[in-house]
């Protein structure tokens, strides 16, 4: 009997363990009324960002946030919210907080700085690690808020912003001011280090400035791999990316002075003048665009496709392409001892940037803008814009390297229904 009892006893624990799941208020009307129970509580805040179509934040409410050992550690610890980023408050919230993709988790102190910040699908075991690193933090005083009032007073050393950048800044919170004022207290000759490639390249987040030591780390980089190609990581990608998202922000700010820094740094991505002057008229669209500036954007089009794909001289560009190919070829492989395997080249092909290929691109994002912002102008103009499709099409099918019959196929479709 003592033994049924017991096994009883257990089997209801294990049942009520089971059962547990983390106590999220989803009632609150604002901020201020989460900070107001961390206040009466003393208790630091747990926030899961999330919308109501995310599959992965499904996931997490079956799979994790119902565990017990996420739910009692949790619960124990912190105020928990579930913030919805499309409704009510939500918006502001995750605006405010640099909130990007769901789930997002944001660990705050209990006066309401951030203290560390985690996203997507993530496992038990995982997400147990990613809260002690936040109670940790919160204990010592850890905080984006604490970091940048150092940094304001100039009260830090190298080991200070270091060891914050480790703890804090891994995951995609603003860290542009503090990964600057880190590189000016480092010798000069030592930032151009892998080390401090990989932290510009993958854990700097927020406006880089064009003329600090981060785009210095990575024109440096770029120097020493002067190849155009989408891989995740080379310099180009890195730098190019950046100047993209940087030209449509400075379009719908009209900033000019801030417009005319990206063109700086994009003529130095590129050595020809023929280049220089192709890559600042996209970027001119680009910047038109955010703008909602239909005149310029409409003038800077039709000159980008007269002088780059209606006027070009097909054996010219073919004669780039191979010149920019070779050389992409000896900096990939130069230094190998071993030849390239036919595997190796394919690949490698396929995500080379040719001239023709940028061309190409760069006409498919203009003639998308056309359609999205101007499209009264773009039906008065169609049949110029499609002479430019088909020979920026005919163009690429001739470059030379490499020629992807799937994109053609993809280009030539969503053509047709941006003109028609």
């Amino acid at each position: 009997m003592k033994l049924i009892k017991n096994m009883i006893g257990l089997l209801l624990v294990a049942t009520s363990v089971a059962g547990q799941s983390v106590n999220f208020d989803t009632t609150g009307k604002s901020w201020n009324e989460v900070l107001a129970k961390a206040n009466t509580s003393q208790k630091p805040i747990f926030v899961d960002v999330c919308t109501s179509w995310c599959g992965p934040c499904k996931w997490m409410d079956k799979n994790v946030f119902n565990q017990a050992s996420v739910a009692s550690l949790l619960n124990s610890q912190f105020v928990n919210v579930k913030i919805d980023a499309e409704k009510g408050y939500g918006k502001e919230f995750a605006a405010r907080n640099n909130v990007h993709g769901f789930p997002t988790f944001l660990f705050f102190n209990p006066g309401g700085d951030l203290a560390l910040a985690g996203n997507g699908a993530t496992p038990a075991a995982s997400m147990i690690q990613i809260i002690r690193q936040a109670l940790s933090n919160i204990k010592d005083n850890v905080s984006l808020r604490a970091m940048q009032q150092q940094i304001t007073a100039n009260n830090y050393s190298k080991t200070d912003i270091k060891n914050y950048i480790k703890r804090l800044s891994a995951l995609n919170q603003p860290n542009a001011t503090l990964i600057e004022a880190y590189l000016d207290v480092l010798p000069e000759d030592s930032i151009y280090s892998p080390e401090i490639l990989t932290l510009v390249s993958a854990g700097y987040f927020g406006r880089m400035p064009l003329q600090g030591k981060a785009t210095k780390v990575l024109l440096n980089a770029y120097a020493q791999y002067p190849v155009k190609s989408w891989e995740m990581m080379s310099p180009w990608n890195i730098l190019k990316s950046r100047l993209l998202e940087y030209t449509d922000s400075a379009g719908k700010q009209g900033d000019t002075t801030w417009l005319n820094e990206i063109l700086a740094v994009s003529d130095q991505l590129n050595t020809s003048a023929w280049a220089k002057d192709r890559e600042q008229l996209y970027l001119l669209c680009r910047y038109y665009l955010a703008a909602n500036d239909s005149t310029n954007f409409t003038k800077t089009a039709h000159d980008f496709a007269d002088k780059y794909i209606i006027n070009i001289n097909t054996d010219t560009l073919t004669a780039r392409n191979q010149l920019a190919f070779r050389d992409a070829l000896n900096v990939k492989f130069g230094k190998c001892t071993n030849k390239p395997s036919e595997q190796e080249l394919s690949g490698f092909k396929k995500g080379f940037l040719h001239e023709t290929r940028l061309i190409n691109e760069e006409l498919f994002e203009i003639v998308y803008g056309y359609h999205q912002y101007f499209n009264t102008s773009l039906k008065q103009h169609a049949l110029i814009v499609q002479e430019w499709i088909d020979k920026s099409i005919g163009l690429y099918k001739k470059n030379g390297v490499y020629v992807n019959e799937n994109l053609i196929k993809q280009q030539e479709n969503a053509f047709h229904r941006l003109l028609n």
